[in-house]
Parts: structure tokens; C-alpha cells; sequence
């Protein structure tokens, strides 16, 4: 907790605002508080971290974007793959699948584009659950 060098809180409308974060040393404690006027029944959630870590207060930890060197997936054929780069640069970019199946249904899958050390493997939804055995359907993604 010494480390934690960020904080932020998300609200009822799924915004995220800043909180001010100190370690006190005497009390062995991090103090988060709001830089602003709040009411206890705006925080939903309070996210805290240190330099490196996964920034939940930061809206480009939720982001990707194509790949360097990767062209825009060709969304006229019925499958179509692509790498992805995270755009706050703190997770491994990742492989995209997709594939349009009859009956209307996009099936996406993705994992990591390399696995990094120490990442496991994405969980997918079991085939019992979602069948994504069904044939390819002629029309374009």
C-alpha cells in the first residue's frame, strides 16, 4: 500500500473520478480521499494501484486498438482475425476471432497474441453451452 501512487472511484453513471491518495507512515495506513465535495452514495467501487499496474481509473485500460503493422479486418467474408494492441500499454496485445455463423450469431473469441509468462489461457465458454459447431453462414460479418 505504501507504493499506491493512484485512486479513483466510479459512480452511479459508470464515470470514474479522481481520488487523492497519501500514505500516512505513522499510521501504517493509505489515506484515499475526494478532491472534491462527494457523497458516500456515489462510489460504486474504489480502485487503487501503483505505477505498472492495470490503471482501472484510466479509460484506456479498457481500450484496443489495431495492432501496428496489422491491416483493418476485411468484415465482408464470413470470418475475419485480427491482433490487437492495449492502449494503455500494460496488458499483452491480444488475438481476435470472429466468425458469422447462421442464424444471425457473431461468434468472438480472443486470447493472447503471445502468452506471456505467467498469464493463463482465457477461459472459453463450453461448446454444451454456446454450440459454435454450427456451419458458417454465406453472408459477410
Amino acid at each position: 500500500m505504501k507504493t499506491a501512487s493512484f485512486a479513483c472511484f466510479m459512480g452511479p453513471d459508470k464515470s470514474f473520478t479522481d481520488l487523492k491518495v497519501k500514505y500516512d507512515d505513522i499510521a501504517n495506513a493509505l489515506r484515499i480521499t475526494p478532491l472534491s465535495d462527494t457523497k458516500f452514495s456515489q462510489i460504486l467501487n474504489i480502485y487503487y494501484g501503483k505505477a505498472g499496474d492495470v490503471n482501472l481509473c484510466d479509460a484506456k485500460t479498457f481500450q484496443y486498438k489495431i495492432a501496428q503493422g496489422q491491416t483493418t479486418p476485411d468484415l465482408t467474408k464470413n470470418t475475419a482475425s485480427v491482433i490487437l494492441e492495449h492502449m494503455a500499454g500494460t496488458l499483452p496485445n491480444i488475438q481476435v476471432s470472429m466468425r458469422a455463423l447462421q442464424g444471425s450469431i457473431v461468434n468472438v473469441k480472443w486470447t493472447w497474441a503471445n502468452v506471456p509468462e505467467g498469464y493463463k489461457t482465457p477461459a472459453e465458454v463450453p461448446n454444451e453451452i454456446v454450440n459454435t459447431d454450427i456451419p458458417l453462414t454465406p453472408t459477410k460479418l
